[in-house]
This record gives C-alpha cells, structure tokens and sequence, in this order.
C-alpha cells in the first residue's frame, strides 16, 4: 500500500487490512515454517500450525489493544484542547465587557439633555424622536381581536360566513393570497360591525367585491390591495366614495388604475396619513401634485417606481 493511500486511512483501518493481509497468508507463512526445520527432526503439522495461529492471534489482540489506546489518548487530547479553547474564550469575553462601559438609561437621558433634545420633545418620547425605535413588522398581531386566513386558499367566501359569526368585535381581517374576493365576502362583513382593517394582497378582487367593502365597511380605516388583479378605476373610485374614515391604503403594484383612482381618492378619504402607491405605472405626473394639495394629514408616501417627477412635488397650498 502506498504512503498516500495510508495518509488517507485511520490507524484502527490500517491495523485492521494488515492483520486481514496477514491472516489470508497464514497458511503460506506455515508451510514456510515447517520447510525451515531440520530434516531429521519430527514434528507434528497440525501442532506447528496450531501453535502459529494461537501466537498470530495473540499478536494480533495486543496490536489492537494497542491501537484502541492510542485512538482513545488522541480523543481525550482533542477534548482536552477544546475545553481550552472555551476557557480562554469566556476568559477573553469577561475581560472584553470589563472593558465597556455601558450606561443606564439615566446617564443616556442626561446626555441627551446637554444636546438639548430630551427637552424639546419629552423624555418619553426621546428615542422615537430620534428615529431609534423598533418597527413592528405586523402591528395588526398585537391586536387580539383578529382573523389571520393568510395563504388559506381553500377557504371560499362561502365558509367564511360561518368563521366570522358571533364574531362582532372583530377588528382585523387578513385574507391575503386567499381564493379571491367577491360580492358573496359581503354576507361575512355583515357579521363584522367593528371591523377596522382589512388586508387582502395577493387576491383576485372583482367590483363586486370592492362594492361589497364599500357598502358593509364605511368605518373602515385601513384597506390593503397590494398586488390584488381585477382591481380598476371604477372599483376603487366607488371605495373612496364610501371609506371616508380611511386612514392608510395600500394599492401598490395595481397597474390599471390611473390619475382617476388618486383623484377620487384625495378627494374622498381626506384623513389618509399613509398611501403605498408602488410600482403604479398608469397614473400620469400631474396626478401626484394632488396628493400634496388634498392629503394634509399624510406622514407615509410610497411612490417607488412610478412616474413622479420634479413637478409632482410642486402643489398649490391653501
């Protein structure tokens, strides 16, 4: 066997295919034996080779023993090392935060103060102030008044009716990549008189559907349509008409609506402080000037990849 293929073997397989090797060749190994001794002499065959193989194996027991040490220090060396290495890791950690200085809250608002800024806008309203906050992915979860049917594509809106029942204080609905919206979700909005947000991204949501929301929802005040297919100008218009309480909508990725949707929009749901307009391709420049002019109460506009420009920006003020 060559040096490389012995490089790649453990020791227990090398001392494993040696002594199989050697065990094939006993037989050769004792004839040889039995040719070396004296012509006169009388032996027993059977007695040398049985005497052969006791000592083969007894060699054979001591060279595994051997090796089964040897594997065995090896181990507990390498465990031995490991535990080392942890060691001089939580050492090193210990030090480290040794070495940090690390303020309470107090000396931070102190800090603050010297800046001027703690007092300007309230001690407990300093880290939002600051745009140091953690943003909650999913605000609506908090609430435990929800309906969550997220990827439930196999719940029609003809069994939804039987989940919404006596369910009056519902307040957040998700039907989000759902089996699509249609006038027959409005049986299910009957049940639900506190109904406050309604998110339905991904659907397929007819006129008849928005109508549906329109007519059974007028205290509605967010409304998510982000990529929802089958949703026009006319659709959306006659929502607008109807969510005067809207607060935040999302038509993102909505690529047949047109200046028509945004002016019935700004028109109808004045208090809109967020509107996700994303990837909305059809809506002119001029038509962006009027969210500026009519949504006073806006703190979140989402405008990425649309036409707006310079002059989408300039609107008149009152």
């Amino acid at each position: 066997m060559s040096k490389t293929c012995e490089g790649q073997l453990s020791p227990s397989k090398s001392a494993t295919i040696i002594c199989n090797v050697k065990e094939s060749l006993l037989d050769t190994i004792l004839k040889a034996h039995e040719k070396t001794l004296s012509i006169g002499e009388r032996v027993d065959p059977l007695k040398v080779k049985q005497g052969e193989r006791e000592r083969f194996e007894k060699k054979q027991r001591e060279e595994k023993a051997r090796i089964d040490a040897h594997v065995k220090a090896v181990k507990e060396e390498a465990a031995l090392k490991l535990l080392r290495q942890r060691q001089a890791a939580r050492l090193a950690l210990e030090e480290m935060e040794k070495s940090i200085d690390v303020y309470d809250s107090f000396a931070i608002m102190k800090d603050l103060e010297m800046m001027g800024v703690a007092k300007c806008i309230g001690h407990d309203r300093v880290l939002e102030g600051l745009g140091l906050y953690l943003k909650n992915e999913f605000p609506e979860d908090d609430d435990d008044d929800t309906l969550n049917l997220t990827n439930c594509e196999y719940v029609s809106l003809r069994g939804l009716p039987f989940l919404t029942s006596g369910a009056a204080c519902l307040s957040y609905l998700n039907l989000t990549n759902g089996s699509g919206v249609t006038e027959a979700l409005a049986s299910s909005l009957l049940n639900l008189p506190n109904l406050q947000s309604i998110k339905l991204n991904g659907n397929v949501v007819d006129h008849s559907g928005l109508e549906a929301i329109g007519n059974c929802c007028i205290l509605l005040r967010k409304l998510s349509l982000n990529k929802c297919r089958g949703v026009t100008d006319e659709g959306l218009s006659f929502l607008a008409t109807k969510l005067k309480e809207l607060r935040k909508l999302n038509i993102s990725r909505r690529r047949k609506i047109t200046e028509i949707s945004v002016d019935n929009v700004t028109r109808s749901c004045t208090f809109l402080t967020s509107l996700k307009m994303k990837s909305c391709y059809l809506i002119s420049k001029e038509a962006f000037t009027l969210i500026g002019e009519r949504c006073q109460h806006l703190k979140k506009l989402d405008l990425t990849d649309t036409e707006v420009d310079d002059a989408g920006f300039v609107f008149k003020q009152d």
